[in-house]
């Protein structure tokens, strides 16, 4: 069994589709995705599994925030998915922008969550609706 440092290294062939889901501090993300991200062709997606947790998303949104060869693709559940591209527009960054606050807030009400189940499950369930809307809304003007 090798890490996941020792398996970059090794591997050389263009990946299509990368799915991170390690440890879920920003610090191990963050190397995960330095690791293995040049190895994605252009038009390759990225998937972030657990993107709920802080470490996770603290890393997605900063990604998103100083990236603009990524575009999001998707969220749903606990993934969230970018893709390598081109330079993309002003309303795609915009977007971007806008669906990486979505992720932090979903993430920051399912921490009070676990928390506090009572209280904050039908808020949590409300936001990750709103989320769905949001996120379809923001692609359709993308």
């Amino acid at each position: 069994m090798k890490t996941s440092e020792g398996a970059a290294r090794d591997f050389n062939h263009p990946i299509e589709l990368l799915f991170i889901d390690g440890a879920h501090d920003y610090h191990s993300v963050k190397s995960d995705y330095n690791l293995w991200e040049k190895k994605v062709v252009d038009e390759g997606v990225i998937g972030f599994h657990d993107s709920e947790f802080e470490g996770v998303r603290t890393f997605l949104q900063e990604l998103i925030n100083e990236n603009p060869n990524l575009k999001f693709v998707d969220f749903g559940g606990s993934i969230a998915c970018v893709q390598k591209t081109d330079r993309i527009s002003k309303i795609g960054f915009l977007t971007n922008r806008q669906l990486a606050k979505v992720i932090m807030f979903r993430g920051k009400v399912a921490e009070r969550r676990k928390s506090s189940r009572a209280v904050a499950k039908p808020l949590y369930n409300f936001v990750r609706n709103m989320a769905k809307v949001y996120r379809l809304l923001l692609t359709i003007v993308n």
